[in-house]
């Protein structure tokens, strides 16, 4: 029988390219609007401090985080929630 130890997460990190630094702020603030709007509840949001946000699907728990290098160049990682390696897993 497969133990929590089992699952795994799937992540992938992908760069954002062709922003100019000085609009920044509004891609930030156009994705963290985006995701309010479509099912994501905001876990952490550290602007005007920093520029990471974090957000998690509501129905799916999928997450996506944000945050801009120290270039100025955006940075966009999505999580997928625990899967069991075959799917769901026997209970017994």
């Amino acid at each position: 029988m497969l133990s929590d130890e089992d699952r795994v997460t799937v992540s992938e990190h992908f760069w954002v390219r062709g922003i100019p630094e000085e609009d920044n702020d509004t891609a930030l603030e156009l994705m963290h609007d985006h995701w309010e709007t479509n099912g994501y509840q905001i876990l952490n949001d550290s602007r005007p401090d920093d520029t990471f946000i974090n957000a998690e699907h509501e129905e799916n728990d999928f997450q996506v985080a944000t945050q801009y290098n120290k270039n100025g160049t955006l940075s966009l990682v999505v999580r997928s929630p625990c899967l069991w390696p075959d799917g769901s897993p026997e209970l017994f």
